[in-house]
């Protein structure tokens, strides 16, 4: 399937590549021609090495992550739902087995997705998605794993799931060592 839309299909991809100490490239998108350019990319780098079965590869995109909110950025409307409505669209049409671009295996990723902010995309469109990093960064670190491990808890089955620990930085400077 060329939309790897299951957490346990793209955690056993990720497997097999871990296996083979190979690795696997995540572009992120945030328009039709970024996602063309990564299908383009990944079909000549597979025609160019032989390569006979799918090649996996995985698209990323935020949504209200505050540093780039790409989906919301993916069509001149400014609209994150419109976004994320052009840009499956996108690679649905890509990746079709009779389409340009056959013979990669994408595994879509939902990347610093924000706790209240994104839960409609987990709720709409987590059929379609088979990894997301769940972004409580700025949150304490004690309320960060809490819903990381809450998120990982209810949703391990469906998803590959990414915590993000940036906020470790800030206690740095609070620690003091003897």
């Amino acid at each position: 399937m060329p939309i790897i839309t299951k957490g346990e299909q793209a955690r056993g991809i990720l497997n097999g590549i871990i296996e083979r100490g190979s690795a696997i490239p995540c572009f992120c998108t945030e328009s039709v021609y970024t996602t063309e350019a990564i299908f383009s990319g990944a079909a000549s780098y597979k025609k160019k090495h032989k390569i006979d079965e799918n090649l996996p590869l995985i698209i990323s995109f935020t949504a209200s992550y505050e540093d780039r909110q790409q989906l919301k950025n993916y069509t001149g409307l400014q609209d994150p739902r419109e976004g994320i409505i052009a840009v499956r669209s996108d690679i649905e049409r890509l990746a079709r087995e009779d389409g340009p671009y056959p013979g990669l295996d994408v595994i879509v990723h939902l990347d610093h997705a924000q706790p209240g902010e994104d839960d409609w995309i987990i709720e709409e469109y987590g059929d379609w998605l088979s990894s997301v990093m769940w972004d409580c960064s700025k949150y304490s670190l004690k309320d960060n794993i809490r819903m990381v491990r809450d998120f990982v808890a209810k949703n391990r089955d469906r998803f590959i799931i990414e915590g993000a620990v940036d906020e470790i930085y800030n206690y740095i400077n609070i620690i003091h060592f003897s």
